[in-house]
Order: C-alpha cells, then sequence, then structure tokens
C-alpha cells in the first residue's frame, strides 16, 4: 500500500509563494514612523496594514520584542508549530531537490540559503506580500487570534521588520536613531517568546513560588541553600522547587530572546511589558522579581548543568531534562543584566536617580548578548544611552548609526571614542582571547563586539579598584588618530617576561595534569614569595597560588580573607582524593587485592609542595596529614559526604583561573600571574599608564621609524593579567624605565 505523503510539494510552496505584488514601501521623513494594524485571522491568512504618523503624533500603539530565529533552545523537542514544520520541510526540500523551489517561476529563495531567521511566509499587507520569518508569523498570529492581556488588544503594533524598510540602509539608520523614542512612546511591550514546551511548566512553577518571596527574607536564603531538600524555602512558608523544575527554568531563561542585544533598549524603555510564551502569559514584574532573588543569593552560580548532573535527582526525570543535563547550559550574567538596565532607566525615568546608563557601561554590561548584523553590538546602545556623557570632543553623537560602514570600522570607531573620553586604557580589559576573535581586521586593542567576553574583565571580580598604575596617566593621540592609523601609542613600564606557564583543562589529557603543572610551577617559586607581603610579613608561595588562582577576591571581598587558606588546603586535599581514586573508577564495587588501575594519571606533587613550608606555616604538611585524616573519617563514617562549604572557593578559583585563564611564572622577578589562553612563553608583562590592571605584551618585529631616526616598538595585545604583587601600589618602586610603544 502506498502511503500517503504527509505534505503535498506543490501546494506547501505555493504557501511559500507570493500570489499578490510585493509590498513597496513608501520614502519616511526623518521624525516619522510606520504602525502596523493586524486584522482578525481570514481563512488562516494573515492580513495587516501598514500607515505612517510623526512620532509625536502616534496614535497608541504597542511594540513587539521577539526573536527573528529559531526561538526554543537546542535541547527542547522540535517545534509543534505548524510554521516551523513548513519551514523544516522547505529546508529538506532545498538540500535534497533544490529544482522543486523554481517551478512556475517560483524563485524566492533562489539567492539565499534558507535559515532560521530567513523571510519566507507571506503576509497581506494592504493587499500585497511581504515575507517575514517563521517567528514573527507565529508571533502575528497570536496577535490577530486573541487579546493580550484586558489592556493590550489587537490595534497599532510597531515590529522592526514590518515597520523598518529593512533593504534600505539609510532608513535602517535614521530609524534606529528614533528608537529610543518609539518604545518610550509604546503603551507597553508584548515579549513572544515562542511556544511552550516541554521545560515551560517548570519554570513557571519557579517563577510563581520565588517572585512570592518578600524581599526583606532574601537574606534568609544562604548560598549553598540551593541544595539538598529546599529547607531554607521550606522555613518560610514556599514550597521548594523541584530539581525538574530548576531544569525547567534554566532552559526558559537561556531561550534565545534574553540573549538578544536589542532587547536591552525594548525592555528598558518600555512602560509595561507582558512575556507571552504560547498560552502562557506573565507581567515581566513577577520574571524581574525572580531573577534579582537568583542574583541576591548567588544561586545562579550553580544553576549549572556542569553542577546539577551531580546531583542525586539527576538520575531520574524525563528524557528531554537527561538531554538538557548531557547540555553545557547555565545561568550566565545576561538576563541579571538586562533586568539590572532596565531597573536603572526606568529609576532615571521616574527622577529616582540623577544619570541613566553611559554607552560605556552598556556595552560592557551586555557584551553576552547577540545580534543578526554585529554592527549592532554597538547600535543597539546608542539611544539608551545617556547622551551629555559621551565623549569630549565629539558632538554627542558621537557615533551615528551607519550600516553602510563595515564592521571593524564600526568597533573601531567605537572604542577609539570611548578611549579619548575616559583618557584611561580601561578598554583593553575588555579585548578578548585572540583565539576568539571573529571580526578580521581588528587592532589587536579593539575589542570585537560580536563575540563574548570569556573570562569576564577583572574589573568585575569584585570591590578590588585595581591601581597597578598609580596615578600615572594614559596620554591620548590627537582624535581621529586612532581610526586612521589602527595603531595605538601607550607608555608602561616593562616588567618581566614570561618564563613558563601552566596547562589548560582543554590541552590535558586528564583532570590532574593541570594541577600537576601549576605545582611544578609553583615549585619553582622562591619562598617567600618575593613581592606581596600581607600585614608587613613575607607570604607564602602556597598563599600567594591560592590568591592568585582566586585573583585574590573571594565572594566578591578583596583582599581575600585569610581563612580562605584553609579552605584552600580542604580544596587541595579534595582534588587530590579525586585524582588518586578516578584511575580505580569501574562498575566493580567489590574489594580486590589484585586490582590495578583502569588508567593512569599524572600525580600533582602537593605533598612535596607543602613539606617544603616551614613547621609554624598554615599550609605545612603537619596540617595537611591532620586535615587529610579528618575528611578521610569524614566520608567513611557520615552517611554522606559533601564538600559544599567549598562551593564558593570552587567558583571563585573556576572564575579566577581555572578553564578562563592560564597560570604562568615570570623569569627574572619570579613573580606568578594569571592571564588570556592564547599567552605564549617569551610574552612580556607591562604596567602601563592609564591601565589599572597589568597586560601581556606580545613583541612584534620590525616597526616605524620616529623623528630621530630610530626604530620604535610594536606590540599586539594578548589581555590583561592578575599578577600577584603588582595589583596596587606606585610602580616605580619597580626600578623600571619609562619606556613607550605602540599597539598594533
Amino acid at each position: 500500500m502506498r502511503v500517503k505523503p504527509r505534505f503535498n510539494v506543490r501546494e506547501i510552496l505555493s504557501s511559500f509563494s507570493a500570489n499578490l505584488r510585493s509590498f513597496k514601501y513608501q520614502s519616511l521623513s526623518p521624525s516619522s514612523i510606520r504602525l502596523l494594524q493586524v486584522h482578525r485571522l481570514a481563512d488562516k491568512e494573515i492580513r495587516c496594514s501598514l500607515k505612517t504618523f510623526s512620532i509625536d503624533d502616534a496614535p497608541p500603539f504597542h511594540a513587539l520584542s521577539y526573536t527573528w530565529g529559531y526561538p526554543l533552545i537546542t535541547e527542547s523537542s522540535p517545534s509543534r508549530s505548524s510554521t516551523w514544520k513548513r519551514l523544516a520541510f522547505l529546508k529538506r526540500v532545498e538540500a535534497k531537490s533544490p529544482r522543486l523551489l523554481h517551478f512556475d517561476g517560483h524563485d524566492a529563495f533562489s539567492n539565499q540559503k534558507i535559515t532560521d531567521t530567513t523571510p519566507c511566509f507571506p503576509i497581506n499587507c494592504d493587499g500585497r506580500t511581504i515575507h517575514v520569518t517563521a517567528n514573527l508569523h507565529d508571533a502575528l498570529t497570536m496577535l490577530a487570534g486573541r487579546e493580550i492581556t484586558t489592556s493590550i488588544r489587537p490595534g497599532y503594533l510597531w515590529i522592526d521588520a514590518l515597520c523598518i524598510n529593512q533593504t534600505d540602509l539609510l532608513e535602517r539608520s535614521c530609524q534606529v536613531s528614533l528608537m529610543a523614542d518609539i518604545f518610550k512612546a509604546a503603551q507597553g511591550v508584548v515579549i513572544w517568546l515562542g511556544e511552550e514546551d516541554e521545560f515551560t511548566q517548570g519554570a513557571f512553577t519557579v517563577i510563581e513560588r520565588l517572585s512570592s518571596i518578600s524581599r526583606d527574607r532574601w537574606k534568609l536564603m544562604p548560598y549553598t541553600g540551593f541544595y539538598g531538600d529546599g529547607k531554607c524555602l521550606a522555613d518560610i512558608g514556599v514550597e521548594p522547587p523541584s530539581f525538574q523544575d530548576w531544569l525547567g527554568f534554566l532552559a526558559f531563561i537561556n531561550r534565545p530572546w534574553f540573549s538578544r542585544a536589542w532587547v536591552v533598549q525594548e525592555l528598558a524603555l518600555c512602560r509595561t511589558a507582558t512575556v507571552v510564551c504560547g498560552g502562557k502569559i506573565i507581567p515581566w514584574k513577577k520574571l524581574s522579581k525572580t531573577i534579582e532573588f537568583i542574583r541576591y543569593t548567588k544561586w545562579y552560580h550553580h544553576l549549572s548543568t556542569e553542577k546539577l548532573k551531580h546531583l542525586p535527582e539527576a538520575r531520574f526525570g524525563q528524557d528531554a531534562h537527561k538531554k538538557l543535563l548531557e547540555s553545557n547550559t547555565r545561568l550566565d550574567i545576561t538576563p541579571m543584566y538586562l533586568n539590572y538596565t532596565r531597573d536603572t532607566v526606568q529609576s532615571y525615568i521616574a527622577g529616582e536617580s540623577k544619570q541613566s546608563p553611559s554607552f560605556r557601561l552598556l556595552i560592557d554590561a551586555h557584551r553576552t548578548t547577540k545580534a543578526t548584523d554585529p554592527r549592532d553590538k554597538v547600535y543597539a546602545f546608542l539611544s539608551l544611552a545617556n547622551r551629555g556623557r559621551a565623549p569630549p570632543g565629539h558632538d554627542p553623537d558621537f557615533i551615528q548609526a551607519d550600516y553602510q560602514r563595515s564592521v571593524q570600522q564600526v568597533y573601531t570607531q567605537a572604542a577609539s571614542a570611548l578611549l579619548h573620553h575616559y583618557k584611561s586604557l580601561y578598554l583593553l580589559s575588555h579585548v578578548e582571547d585572540q583565539s576568539l576573535t571573529n571580526v578580521p581586521g581588528l587592532p589587536s586593542w579593539v575589542p570585537d563586539y560580536s563575540v563574548a567576553l570569556q573570562p569576564y574583565s577583572l574589573q568585575f571580580r569584585g570591590n578590588c579598584n585595581w591601581s597597578a598604575c598609580g596615578k600615572l596617566e594614559w596620554i591620548p593621540p590627537k582624535i581621529g588618530s586612532l581610526t586612521d592609523t589602527g595603531l595605538l601609542p601607550v607608555q608602561g613600564f616593562l616588567v618581566d617576561t614570561i618564563a613558563d606557564a601552566a596547562v589548560m583543562p582543554y590541552e590535558a589529557a586528564d583532570a590532574a595534569e593541570p594541577w600537576a603543572s601549576i605545582v611544578n610551577l609553583v615549585s619553582n617559586l622562591p619562598n617567600p614569595y618575593p613581592i606581596g607581603k600581607l600585614s608587613g610579613s613575607p607570604i607564602s608561595r602556597v598563599e600567594a597560588l591560592w590568591r592568585t588562582l582566586t585573583t585574590n577576591t573571594y565572594s566578591r571581598q578583596h583582599p581575600a580573607p585569610s581563612h580562605c587558606g584553609a579552605s584552600f588546603v580542604d580544596y587541595i586535599l579534595n582534588l587530590s582524593i579525586r585524582h588518586r581514586l578516578a584511575p580505580w573508577s569501574s562498575q566493580e564495587t567489590d574489594f580486590h587485592p589484585h586490582q590495578t588501575p583502569t588508567s593512569t594519571l599524572v600525580n600533582p606533587g602537593w605533598a612535596d609542595l607543602l613539606a617544603a613550608e616551614p613547621p609554624d606555616s598554615p599550609y605545612s604538611i603537619q596540617i595537611y596529614r591532620k586535615r587529610l585524616a579528618a575528611l578521610v573519617e569524614d566520608m567513611i563514617t557520615k552517611d554522606s559526604y559533601s564538600p559544599i562549604e567549598l562551593a564558593q572557593l570552587h567558583h571563585d578559583i573556576e572564575n579566577g583561573s581555572g578553564r578562563v585563564r592560564r597560570l604562568f611564572r615570570t623569569g627574572d622577578r619570579m613573580l606568578l600571574g594569571t592571564g588570556a589562553r592564547s599567552l605564549e612563553k617569551g610574552d612580556e608583562v607591562w604596567i602601563l599608564s592609564g591601565g589599572h590592571v597589568p597586560y601581556i605584551l606580545r613583541r612584534m618585529e620590525g616597526g616605524s621609524d620616529n623623528a630621530k631616526g630610530k626604530q620604535k616598538s610594536r606590540h599586539r595585545l594578548v589581555g590583561e593579567a592578575y599578577v600577584h604583587g603588582l595589583m596596587h601600589g606606585d610602580p616605580y618602586r619597580h626600578g623600571c624605565e619609562m619606556v613607550s610603544t605602540v599597539l598594533e
């Protein structure tokens, strides 16, 4: 028996084709906008109309905030939406039989590869056709089919993809400059997150329960209260979310909408915001309070599949939850900064604060956001920024949206303007590791805003007030020279050269190898450490190690409190036990005297390192052995053992070094530091005038002749660095000569 195909090829492809003539946009005046009216669905066809108004005389309208691409996380089950099923079908046709896309003169897709952001779906606009993306098609279907709330009825809407002629670069540039006025004028914003998936119910359970907790009770929630049976929540009368609920929230908060660059402005400026996820609707205020609670308690540190998959509850649950646990998904700072920016801007609009966010704060804080057009990682924040705090020497509109400029030009212009305005080299700390740079042709000192900054800058580690350069200021060149030449002149001190560097986890064959390389590196340091006295007393090289691994910061406190040293000894013990037992791991639990390890691991020589400590040292081998005996007894005698009290130290090590920064040792001065993953032996450690932290530079061959006929040195920036003993104080104390160089 022949099975009838699910889709009729011609019928489906015909539904993508335009039976009407294409819509023709009329030119807009500089102060005009278009608004959309969505009519009730008729025969499943979306019908709408566009009208032009002066922005000052526009009727009441709402704005739509959405993503152009797929709205769910990849770990969700495939979308049940008929729109996405049709798009998936179209992709299969393109892959297997592309000629079918060109029948009866139909060639709408001939010049582009079909993706989730391709406008494929026709809608009827004033009797003519406009093609929209799959997600916008679903959003329009939702808007045409029902009222969102009693206060949001189908009426006038502002939707970027339809109200701006996306093919007219001049109009796009002009309308982008009006975005702040548009969203401030809107009655509110409808946030379309896409349809519900298998995680949605759990996410809304978390939101409903956490948003019900009064703020005065947040302080009762301990950092480790996230784990266990949720007793801290039960004690205040809130039913603890289940493990599956937390996974649902993690999936929900990682939907692409939360990481979209334009969302920052759309949410920050709107009067009210309503979140729509399939059939579920909540006010933004509830989600905002949930995010604030998680930030306040620092529970976002625990909301990571890398950590959650080790909990006992991870053994149970649906296949979807297990699939999510196998991914590398976490709650990062993106939604928290999104929420913070809205609160800050709304306080300014209400007159409760004197300043709105600066362009610098916005572009730095929202570095992790994404944009289809990389230039929007700059342009998306221009209208939202406090224009009164624009760089002096420039017009307040110092950067104008101009889509005729290249990405490299836009990023270099933004970096130049920020350097000139702040007259410091803080921006160098926001340059990503060179292995992550995506935009070709960027000078080494210009951040690639199209990629996330990982790790985040040392300035965000806590209240550290780094002052490696003391009071020395950077001397900026003539305005315009940075963008014209791509060269950044700097002055400073060459402190030392990197002589050795540790192995990173991603380079290692096993978990112990990076730690073995760290121990070997530290074992070559003098004891006590050459610089960096604490309370007037020399410090052990072991103390220099843990302070360097954490960038001398614990739970945002700087310098890290001394009790962290004892915790570090326990941390070493837990590492040692796990590294020793790992080769014996197998399904066989019975004891067999003749059993041999199933694998071999490099063994870090912690005992030898600590044996070199004096007997009165808090890191002596005697203390190590005493703590080891207590730890083993706890493991054997207690029903369960969990070193949960080391969670904060582990977090600070992971973010101070761990998988994100490489530990290194310098040659002559024997200093210990962490820096960019791409650093190499032979790279130079500098303290630069106007740079609050040390920087690693790589010397380049050749140079240009200066006025005296001497060859001027040139370097490329490798990245910022934490170097123990160099982070504060007068840089002249190191006995180095002030020299100049140029960063390419």
